[in-house]
């Protein structure tokens, strides 16, 4: 199940603080930007989500070399 998203200039949830955190109490995330740079994100917090241990166990797999260092190109950004 996909997570529906909004995005709102920070701008605009000072205005209308009340009708974001509603609808991230309806699971939707929302996203705050200023001048369409992401600053936070808000979210539900669901205290009575059950959480299950090895849900997911063999999904993920680490490459060989995960912890090898990084190239320098990845540092100076070329």
């Amino acid at each position: 199940m996909a997570v529906e998203i909004k995005t709102v200039e920070i701008r605009d949830a000072k205005k209308e603080f009340q009708r974001w955190l509603a609808l991230a109490q309806q699971g939707v995330e929302v996203i705050v930007t200023d001048e369409g740079e992401p600053l936070a994100r808000i979210s539900a917090i669901r205290p009575n989500e059950v959480r299950v241990p090895g849900l997911n166990r063999g999904e993920i797999k680490a490459a060989e070399d995960f912890d090898e260092p990084l190239p320098e190109s990845y540092w100076v950004g070329e």
